[in-house]
């Protein structure tokens, strides 16, 4: 099958990200959803049917990883992103390539669960049947849903590992793709500025000013504003006031075991030789084959390839049988530790520097290192001992599960707080600063009408937002990351479309620097179209010019040339740094050198023309060819499984309810 593939992939390309990204998507969270109500299948895929709390289940999944991509700007993107015909495409792609997994024979062994299983960070290398339900628990699945899952992850690794090395591209191919990456270009290019039209913009006619206006009130809407006052309940304020209960505390331990533990913890010796220490280095340094270097060789080495030959041979010595500990107190320069052999106790891992904590979880009891490398100097550790993760006792995890307790339930103190307040405040009938005046609370109040933007030290976003829903006299008790707010309106000053004459001076700037662009573009149309390309040209025109440089000289606007530069290094040419700039100026060829289109890049025009083309003079290094093989074959696996997602679904029978796909409740 893979021979047929290999030979066949050039039909198959044109493919796959999309089905790769639906297939490795797996169904965490399961539980969460079991609440909703099941309606009936939402697709059907020859005989299989996709049933609808899986369809929900795939688009809460997509819709979360865009909400953690966009933030708070999320909500203006999501109606770009069609993210339900995502999840039923992502859907139909799933079980589509299942079914090709089968027919291919690949399958997911129970071994090979376990093992992925026992590699999971979240173990630490500590499997125990308690962490595993621990797990289960944090992901919402149950033990069948997680092992389905994962099946269905080590499929895709086989299927993706299938197709890319299908696609390993030919010398030639690497060659090709080395010359385009290496290649220097230069390039003619015309920069159009719209400023320089700027000056010619008839600001006097006032009925284009205001046709201009008409047709771009929107811009000009003044936004609704409100006077508001409130009143924070912290719940720092409330710290102090939470009831600790050791009972509950307890509880509190047994539910966060794995937050209460000790670290893992391993008992490491060392052998340290300082880069700061060159005259040591210089005098202690013994050659091996003293015969094989000469004396001037020898004081041509810097002072840390000196003290790296220290280390090397120390550990040669150490390979020969000699103890760790006699080595370390004769050779090591960690005062410290020296006269006990090099001993330093017992550490968590993350109290060792990165380079010394990653070396010393792959040893063994008993297993001495190579050489390593840290910012202070080279060491040589040997693991003597391991100290598995321990629990806490309760004396010993109390301080810390006051402060989480406190944390955790001050919040509600606050609220409660508030919304005792909150009530007395109705009571009342008072504004709420005179209600806060006779309670001795701190009130702050706008300064005016305010909306979003204004005042962001005193007034939080969220508030402001939910501060502009209200309507005069209007109050709410609201809590906000923890927050809980009296919010008082006590005016409005509605959302308005001005008088020209109210924002006029604004408008006249936009109508010059709109004016300005129109006639930059133009310009650089024209231009282009002289050269018999670009959208102005019509077919059968004639082509005043056969080079920019010349129908730059005839518009009056100067042509540049850039310095060589080559994929590796656009920022050396401004306008490269712009993707679509980029991809059409290394596309260009002599044969065809201009490229027939204007481009917008930071508010200029640019037209760009091919000035000379550079190929490297040498071959690709082998370094390079490992690499561009690699990227050739990611490339074209996924091509090819794009291609693949294409077929099956053109040959499959698929019937999607759209009106439950575009059931919004």
């Amino acid at each position: 099958m893979l021979k047929s593939i290999r030979d066949n992939r050039n039909k198959f390309l044109g493919i796959f990200v999309a089905g790769v990204c639906a297939f490795l998507m797996l169904g965490f969270g399961v539980d969460a959803f079991m609440g909703r109500q099941a309606v009936g299948p939402i697709a059907r895929i020859n005989n299989h049917e996709i049933p609808y709390n899986d369809f929900l289940r795939r688009y809460d999944q997509i819709r979360q990883h865009f909400q953690s991509q966009f933030g708070e700007n999320f909500h203006l993107i999501e109606p770009q992103l069609n993210i339900r015909q995502q999840a039923i495409d992502s859907l139909i792609s799933d079980n589509l390539l299942e079914n090709f997994s089968s027919k291919l024979g690949l399958a997911a062994s129970t071994a090979q669960v376990e093992s992925r299983l026992l590699a999971n960070p979240y173990f630490q290398g500590q499997f125990s049947p308690q962490a595993y339900k621990q797990y289960l628990r944090a992901v919402g699945m149950t033990g069948g849903q997680l092992e389905r899952a994962m099946k269905k992850e080590i499929l895709s690794a086989q299927i993706t590992g299938l197709f890319t090395d299908a696609a390993r591209p030919t010398a030639s191919e690497v060659a090709s793709m080395y010359n385009n990456q290496n290649a220097k270009i230069a390039l003619d290019y015309v920069e159009i500025d719209p400023k320089d039209f700027e000056d010619k913009v008839d600001v006097n006619n006032e009925e284009e000013i205001q046709k201009f206006f008409d047709a771009s009130k929107n811009r000009y809407v003044l936004p609704r504003k409100v006077k508001l006052s409130y009143v924070a309940y912290r719940p720092a304020d409330f710290y102090d006031e939470v009831q600790l209960d050791d009972g509950e505390l307890k509880d509190l331990l047994e539910l966060n075991e794995d937050e209460f533990s000790k670290p893992r913890k391993v008992r490491l010796k060392q052998i340290f030789f300082s880069t700061g220490n060159a005259a040591a280095a210089e005098s202690a340094i013994p050659f091996l084959n003293e015969e094989s270097k000469a004396p001037e060789e020898a004081q041509q080495q810097t002072s840390d390839e000196l003290v790296r030959a220290r280390a090397e041979n120390a550990l040669k010595r150490l390979e020969d049988g000699e103890k760790f500990e006699d080595l370390a107190k004769e050779l090591s320069e960690d005062a410290a530790t020296k006269d006990s052999g090099g001993d330093l106790g017992f550490k968590t891992f993350d109290e060792l520097t990165p380079e010394i904590s990653r070396t010393a979880d792959t040893l063994d009891v008993g297993d001495f290192s190579r050489v390593i490398k840290t910012a202070k100097g080279y060491h040589l550790i040997l693991v003597d001992d391991y100290e598995s993760k321990k629990p806490m006792s309760f004396e010993e995890a109390r301080p810390k599960l006051v402060e989480k307790l406190r944390k955790q339930d001050a919040p509600l103190y606050a609220f409660e707080a508030a919304q005792e307040a909150f009530d007395n405040w109705e009571e009342s009938e008072k504004p709420l600063k005179e209600f806060a005046a006779d309670k001795s609370l701190k009130v702050v109040t706008s300064d005016g009408a305010v909306t979003f933007g204004d005042q962001t030290d005193t007034i939080p976003g969220k508030l402001m937002r939910d501060a502009l829903k209200l309507d005069a006299g209007e109050r709410e008790i609201v809590e906000i990351d923890s927050v809980s707010y009296l919010l008082e309106v006590e005016e409005v000053v509605e959302s308005a479309v001005p008088e020209l004459a109210t924002v006029r001076d604004t408008v006249v700037k936009d109508f010059i620097k709109q004016k300005a662009k129109e006639a930059a573009r133009k310009k650089a149309n024209d231009v282009l179209a002289s050269l018999g390309a670009g959208g102005d040209w019509e077919p059968g025109s004639e082509v005043k010019f056969t080079n920019l440089k010349e129908a730059a000289a005839a518009a009056g606007v100067t042509a540049n040339v850039s310095e060589q530069v080559s994929r590796k290094e656009p920022n050396k040419v401004a306008f490269l740094t712009s993707p679509q700039i980029q991809a059409e100026a290394f596309a260009l060829r002599p044969d065809a050198p201009l490229a027939p289109q204007v481009f917008e890049f930071q508010g200029k025009f640019y037209l760009i023309s091919l000035a000379s083309r550079e190929l490297p003079q040498e071959a690709a290094p082998e370094s390079e060819v490992a690499t561009l093989t690699e990227e050739g074959m990611k490339d074209g696996g996924v091509r090819l499984l794009e291609s693949l997602i294409a077929t099956l679904k053109a040959e499959a029978d698929i019937w999607v309810d759209t009106e439950l796909l575009l059931n919004q409740s």
